[in-house]
């Protein structure tokens, strides 16, 4: 959290919403009648989810690029959605492996 420690009390409560996939943009809003739009209130793209308020929002990219020149750069399409939302990839677990990754077979028991 080297680049995150200027942030602000209520900036740090907003990191923990996105980080637990948590967060609400306008087309969130929009779906349930709160706003009458989904455009971006900071650059006018015609589509504000909270994906792009985090990482495509040009009005944000200075912010992303101090704060991670490296994963400001990155192209969004290539991450999988839970590291797009603060989800560490080991921390994945599949459906046919233990907590540790040890991979079951069907109909085996384990005491």
């Amino acid at each position: 959290m080297q680049g995150t420690k200027q942030l602000t009390s209520e900036d740090h409560s907003f990191l923990r919403t996105a980080h637990c996939g948590g967060g609400v943009a306008k087309a969130e809003l929009q779906a349930i009648g709160a706003v009458d739009d989904t455009v971006c209130d900071y650059c006018g793209h015609a589509l504000c989810d909270f994906e792009h308020i985090i990482w495509t929002c040009p009005y944000f990219h200075d912010i992303r690029a101090k704060i991670n020149p490296m994963l400001a750069n990155v192209e969004v399409a290539c991450l999988p959605v839970a590291v797009r939302r603060g989800i560490a990839p080991a921390m994945k677990c599949p459906a046919n492996a233990t907590f540790w990754g040890q991979t079951l077979e069907w109909g085996a028991r384990y005491n």
